[in-house]
């Protein structure tokens, strides 16, 4: 029921659903661990699991002496965390669904919806002498997604495109 409430759809939950059954397999108590681990770090007042808390779960978890399936995933982050690699926004309180997303190693971009007058001013100016009718702008939306290595923007004109924002 996690999944459900705290996923943001349907598909994304499915994914992290296919990982978590997958690893289930491999050891039947991974999930209920899993959920001990957030249960322990997580705070009532931040209503989640801070960067702190995570850093902390991951240690514990490194430094069991069980060789388990999400020990290797605990210490994957360590390695990303002492790289410098930034896990998560530092402010950002991770509820359990999100916690699952980052230690099966699934990534988080940044995605805006941009909607913009691509005419600049000019039909809201010039649209009622050229046209007969008064246009406050010739509208274009897209969805930037921010990727480590750039950033895309993906548009519809008749097909889907994407372009350098």
């Amino acid at each position: 029921w996690a999944l459900e409430r705290d996923g943001p759809s349907y598909h994304s939950a499915n994914e992290v659903n296919g990982q978590l059954q997958e690893a289930l397999k491999k050891d039947p108590q991974v999930l209920g661990r899993m959920q001990m681990h957030y249960e322990a770090e997580s705070s009532a007042a931040d209503h989640g699991l801070t960067s702190e808390g995570l850093i902390k779960a991951c240690k514990r978890l490194d430094s069991s002496p069980q060789d388990v399936v999400e020990k290797q995933w605990a210490r994957e982050l360590l390695q990303k965390h002492d790289a410098g690699e930034a896990l998560f926004e530092e402010d950002e309180v991770l509820s359990y669904y999100d916690f699952l997303n980052v230690m099966l190693g699934r990534k988080r971009y940044k995605v805006y919806l941009w909607m913009y007058d691509i005419s600049d001013g000019f039909a809201e100016r010039w649209s009622w002498l050229l046209l007969g009718q008064s246009f406050k702008g010739i509208w274009h939306s897209g969805v930037v997604c921010e990727w480590p290595e750039k950033s895309s923007e993906f548009w519809f004109g008749g097909a889907l495109f994407e372009s350098q924002p």
